[in-house]
């Protein structure tokens, strides 16, 4: 196992004008010796005491004989991850600043992780929608409401949701609600769905259907 620099010690031992016989003599070892430190084959069995002796006879400081190695460059993932987690927990729009403030990321980095995101999310019929400032996860084409409105019956009935609970969804399903036009019934109905977490303030999440189909769609309050 390579620990030191083995370039940088050859490369100094040559530069002194030193032999394998000298440097060997300096530390009270063999050549056999110096010649695995030169080429890294004995790095692991290297004492203290010898770096230290070694250091001084090439005249470098001992943190100086040890190999530098660069630290693996992130390829984005872990950031992208992050703010496709925020995303998906949030539900709606998210302003790219706030991404940055939370994640202690600079912005043009948190766009970088959206784009990364966007790529990652199409193949699976998804992307991220852009606004200005703000992004969120959506449906990546138009749904096609026959197979949504399949999934949305089939999904209700297993949840035993009630007839006008199911209407009700349907006409979330065919444009934006306005709550405050809701009789009672309907009242009670958004009541019952906003408990069993179906519909939200944000919008409407149907999940686990018969397709795999999920959408989200928006309830004007």
């Amino acid at each position: 196992m390579s620990l030191l620099s083995a370039e940088l010690i050859r490369r100094r031992r040559l530069e002194l004008g030193l032999s394998l016989r000298e440097v060997a003599k300096y530390l009270g070892g063999t050549m056999q010796v110096v010649v695995g430190i030169e080429t890294g084959s004995n790095h692991e069995r290297i004492t203290v005491a010898a770096l230290a002796k070694l250091a001084e006879l090439l005249a470098v400081d001992p943190a100086d004989l040890f190999a530098v190695t660069e630290p693996p460059k992130s390829d984005g993932s872990e950031l992208t991850g992050r703010v496709g987690s925020l995303l998906q927990a949030v539900g709606g729009p998210v302003s790219v600043d706030t991404l940055a403030d939370v994640l202690s990321t600079p912005i043009a980095d948190i766009w970088s992780a959206v784009d990364d995101l966007d790529d990652r999310l199409r193949p699976a019929g998804l992307r991220v929608q852009r606004v200005g400032p703000d992004v969120a996860i959506c449906a990546g084409a138009a749904i096609d409401p026959k197979p949504l409105r399949e999934t949305m019956r089939r999904d209700a009935a297993r949840r035993g949701l009630q007839t006008n609970e199911i209407d009700l969804l349907y006409r979330i399903v065919d444009g934006k609600v306005d709550e405050k036009s809701l009789g009672n019934s309907d009242r009670v109905a958004l009541g019952r769905l906003r408990n069993a977490g179906i519909v939200t303030r944000e919008g409407i999440h149907v999940t686990e259907g018969a397709l795999g189909l999920s959408s989200t769609l928006q309830v004007v309050d």
